[in-house]
């Protein structure tokens, strides 16, 4: 039985679950949803703003002991069960994609739209682990937006004015969490292998030409693939090579 907590305002729901003590026997997953973050975080140190009204932000909490599963791909495979609940949830949501290594997107007017990220973070004690799963999507689009960023929302502001939004982004939450849960087992055997050619049938990057960069320097190249432990697979000139997400930013070209 897992628990589901729901909290009006905290710095950073992956902070809080973080930081929670280890005790015995390890509590059962959890899943901490915040309707507002004032420190939200994203990858590369990057912060994610949140809107207390048209936001949704919530992590997921889970502890093992012993032997540990690797962790390679857990973001693609995470951002796999929420394009499945994303695309369950009803409207107009077929046309959402996925972006190696841990956004979810759509590809409109030759721009990449940004819908909602993931961050993982770990913390061991002895020979327990806590693996956290933050989520955040943009729900309703604000009235003012930051024309700067390229984001994408699930629905128009219209469809917000005049209703209780905290049900629909709780029913969300439930529907994303839910699907990340039921995924884990598969993935804590059987690592990311068993979902690849499924998030490659929804990844955007797939047959394009990409720019990233690493280490500082800039690369050219077309994305031919994921790997099997979750690297994104790029031709350079006659020559495929992996590329891993920590020391990578991909876009297109």
């Amino acid at each position: 039985m897992r628990t589901f907590e729901v909290i009006e305002s905290t710095s950073s729901t992956n902070t809080d679950l973080l930081t929670r003590p280890f005790v015995a026997p390890l509590p059962k997953p959890s899943v901490l949803l915040a309707w507002h973050q004032t420190a939200g975080r994203g990858q590369r140190g990057k912060g994610w703003q949140s809107d207390a009204h048209k936001s949704l932000t919530f992590s997921l909490s889970i502890d093992s002991l012993g032997d540990h599963c690797s962790l390679d791909g857990l973001s693609l495979a995470v951002g796999l069960a929420a394009a499945r609940a994303i695309r369950a949830f009803g409207g107009d949501s077929n046309h959402w994609q996925l972006k190696w290594p841990n956004d979810i997107v759509r590809f409109q007017d030759g721009v990449l739209q940004k819908l909602g990220g993931i961050l993982i973070e770990t913390r061991s004690q002895g020979s327990a682990r806590r693996v956290v799963i933050g989520i955040g999507i943009n729900v309703y689009r604000p009235v003012q937006v930051n024309e700067s960023l390229a984001q994408s929302f699930l629905f128009e502001p219209e469809q917000s004015a005049t209703i209780d939004t905290k049900p629909i982004r709780l029913r969300l939450a439930q529907m994303i969490s839910g699907e990340i849960f039921d995924m884990w087992p598969q993935f804590s055997v059987h690592g990311f292998a068993t979902f690849k050619a499924e998030f490659q049938a929804m990844h955007v990057l797939h047959g394009r030409a990409i720019e990233w960069l690493e280490d500082t320097q800039l690369h050219q190249g077309i994305c031919v693939g994921v790997a099997s432990d979750g690297a994104l697979l790029v031709r350079e000139a006659s020559t495929v090579r992996a590329v891993y997400s920590a020391a990578a930013s991909v876009r297109l070209a």
